[in-house]
Protein backbone atom coordinates (compact mmCIF):
# COMPACT_ATOMS: atom_id res chain seq x y z
CA UNK A 1 0.00 0.00 0.00
CA UNK A 2 1.25 3.49 -0.84
CA UNK A 3 -0.02 6.98 0.03
CA UNK A 4 -1.55 7.13 -3.47
CA UNK A 5 -3.93 4.30 -2.43
CA UNK A 6 -5.60 6.52 0.19
CA UNK A 7 -8.90 8.12 -0.77
CA UNK A 8 -8.95 10.34 2.31
CA UNK A 9 -6.83 11.20 5.34
CA UNK A 10 -7.62 12.87 8.65
CA UNK A 11 -4.52 14.21 10.39
CA UNK A 12 -4.86 15.85 13.81
CA UNK A 13 -2.73 18.93 13.92
CA UNK A 14 -2.08 20.64 17.18
CA UNK A 15 -0.10 23.14 15.13
CA UNK A 16 -0.41 23.75 11.39
CA UNK A 17 3.31 23.26 10.81
CA UNK A 18 3.10 19.79 12.37
CA UNK A 19 0.35 18.78 9.93
CA UNK A 20 2.28 20.17 6.97
CA UNK A 21 5.38 18.21 8.00
CA UNK A 22 3.33 15.00 8.37
CA UNK A 23 1.62 15.43 5.00
CA UNK A 24 4.92 16.11 3.24
CA UNK A 25 6.84 13.42 5.15
CA UNK A 26 4.25 10.75 4.37
CA UNK A 27 3.79 11.96 0.76
CA UNK A 28 0.05 12.37 1.26
CA UNK A 29 -2.02 14.24 -1.31
CA UNK A 30 -2.93 17.52 0.43
CA UNK A 31 -6.21 17.63 -1.53
CA UNK A 32 -7.41 14.57 0.44
CA UNK A 33 -6.20 15.57 3.91
CA UNK A 34 -8.68 17.10 6.38
CA UNK A 35 -11.14 17.75 3.57
CA UNK A 36 -13.66 19.42 5.89
CA UNK A 37 -11.08 21.31 7.94
CA UNK A 38 -8.66 20.35 10.65
CA UNK A 39 -8.45 20.93 14.37
CA UNK A 40 -7.81 24.61 13.85
CA UNK A 41 -11.21 24.86 12.14
CA UNK A 42 -13.27 22.39 14.19
CA UNK A 43 -11.65 22.63 17.61
CA UNK A 44 -9.25 20.29 19.37
CA UNK A 45 -11.23 18.46 22.07
CA UNK A 46 -8.69 17.17 24.60
CA UNK A 47 -9.15 13.45 25.14
CA UNK A 48 -11.52 13.00 22.20
CA UNK A 49 -9.42 14.09 19.23
CA UNK A 50 -8.62 10.56 18.06
CA UNK A 51 -12.25 9.49 18.22
CA UNK A 52 -13.29 12.62 16.31
CA UNK A 53 -10.77 11.79 13.57
CA UNK A 54 -11.90 8.17 13.24
CA UNK A 55 -15.60 9.07 13.11
CA UNK A 56 -15.02 11.87 10.58
CA UNK A 57 -12.98 9.51 8.42
CA UNK A 58 -15.58 6.74 8.61
CA UNK A 59 -18.45 9.03 7.64
CA UNK A 60 -16.53 10.90 4.95
CA UNK A 61 -14.98 7.87 3.26
CA UNK A 62 -17.19 6.79 0.36
CA UNK A 63 -14.98 3.96 -0.89
CA UNK A 64 -11.40 2.79 -0.72
CA UNK A 65 -8.91 3.30 2.08
CA UNK A 66 -8.65 6.11 4.59
CA UNK A 67 -6.08 7.03 7.21
CA UNK A 68 -6.64 8.78 10.53
CA UNK A 69 -3.52 9.74 12.50
CA UNK A 70 -2.84 11.67 15.69
CA UNK A 71 0.35 12.72 17.42
CA UNK A 72 0.92 12.55 21.15
CA UNK A 73 3.47 13.92 23.56
CA UNK A 74 7.06 12.82 23.18
CA UNK A 75 6.86 11.81 19.52
CA UNK A 76 4.32 9.04 20.02
CA UNK A 77 1.66 8.61 17.37
CA UNK A 78 -1.38 6.48 16.71
CA UNK A 79 -3.08 5.75 13.40
CA UNK A 80 -5.90 3.67 11.99
CA UNK A 81 -6.44 2.50 8.42
CA UNK A 82 -10.05 1.98 7.35
CA UNK A 83 -11.49 0.41 4.22
CA UNK A 84 -14.98 0.99 2.96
Amino acid sequence: MTPADLARSEIMEAYAVQAIACVQGASLDPAWVNVEGGALARGHPIGASGAVLAVRLFHGLQQGYGLAAIAAAGGIGTAVLLRR
